[in-house]
């Protein structure tokens, strides 16, 4: 009998996502997990408010810069917050899965 992983498409802390909250300074701070950035050091997010996705994709070379202690964290404007995260709360997780196309996709209508 051959042994199958049990860790597809999770991360040390669960799966491959992205954190998504409100910063002190009116912008709202990304945190994109390892998994996702693969030890990039730059990142593009898009949104599609039709289907209520989000799309990352981590690289070396175009996007936003990733800073913080981890090295994956970014800022966007307080407007995608908004868009993103529940009414009436501070923050949200965004579960991706990597699609052949080499984005990241998740849905942020789901999340309680």
């Amino acid at each position: 009998m051959a042994f199958v992983s049990q860790h597809t498409g999770m991360g040390r802390h669960g799966p491959a996502g992205m954190s998504v909250k409100f910063g002190k300074s009116g912008s709202t701070t990304c945190y994109v997990a390892s998994k996702v950035r693969s030890g990039t050091r730059f990142a593009e997010l898009e949104l599609d408010e039709v289907t209520k996705q989000v799309r990352v994709r981590c690289g070396t070379e175009s996007g936003v810069k990733l800073s913080g202690a981890a090295g994956g964290q970014f800022s966007v404007s307080k407007s995608f917050g908004r868009k993103v995260i529940p009414s009436g709360k501070e923050k949200t997780h965004i579960a991706l899965t990597l699609s052949d196309d080499g984005w990241w996709y998740g849905n942020y209508g789901e999340q309680s």
